[in-house]
């Protein structure tokens, strides 16, 4: 197969890879054959890329690097985290109900083996077959999870093949960014210049990041650090 710019597809090539939702459910099925409404239609939506089959390459394989159920797994955890979380409410409401490491640490764990598995394999763009996110959550569950994969990654081709210290760099990549969620929705989707109040306001959610990790038991103290004002 081959990756091929959406504008430069024609009608009747055929989808090499399914193309998904946010949400992790099937909007293009594998080997459907495209229409020129279908290409428009994606173009529309933000997908600028697509596998395509090609049989002059039918030996080369394109693997994701998670498999999209590890995938779905990370952003239905992610999501609690952001539904659960709010500007208005206090630093306590998940821990008072499920612990932060119950949510991530078996889909951490999965992603460690999977990329371990294909270690010398290289990381595609992870949203090459998904629609851009519409909303905050979406985008913030997409972003953290690309980052996670690409830091795991890193991580191993640096030689660190340790569990404890990848599951620390892989899941404090995951929430780099969990703090912002205490910051105003219109705050983040302002497309004027900032103000320097704004910016102050913007710069704490690494902060608010720190203070919701550190006392999470199970999740490793270098993975709050990572959020901290410091690192």
């Amino acid at each position: 197969m081959r990756i091929i710019p959406t504008i430069m597809c024609q009608p009747g090539m055929r989808l090499g890879k399914a193309i998904f939702t946010e949400e992790g459910q099937v909007l293009v099925g594998y080997r459907v054959e495209l229409t020129s409404s279908m290409l428009r239609k994606l173009s529309q939506i933000g997908i600028d890329y697509l596998y395509i089959e090609d049989s002059r390459t039918d030996d080369i394989v394109i693997e994701d690097p998670i498999h999209e159920e590890t995938r779905a797994n990370l952003r239905n955890s992610l999501g609690k985290i952001f539904k659960k979380f709010s500007p208005t409410s206090g630093f306590s409401s998940i821990r008072s109900t499920t612990p932060m490491s119950k949510l991530f640490l078996n889909g951490m764990s999965k992603v460690i083996d999977e990329l371990q598995y294909r270690k010398h394999d290289p990381v595609m763009l992870t949203t090459l077959n998904m629609v851009p996110p519409t909303n905050m959550e979406q985008h913030f569950c997409q972003n953290a999870i690309n980052v996670c994969i690409y830091a795991t990654k890193l991580a191993m081709a640096q030689g660190i093949y340790e569990r404890d210290g990848l599951m620390a760099i892989g899941l404090g990549a995951l929430l780099h960014d969990v703090g912002s969620i205490h910051i105003p929705v219109q705050l983040l989707q302002k497309n004027a210049r900032l103000t320097p109040n704004e910016y102050l306001e913007i710069q704490k959610h690494v902060t608010y990041g720190f203070q919701m990790l550190k006392d999470e038991a199970g999740i490793p103290f270098a993975c709050s650090t990572m959020c901290s004002p410091a690192s």
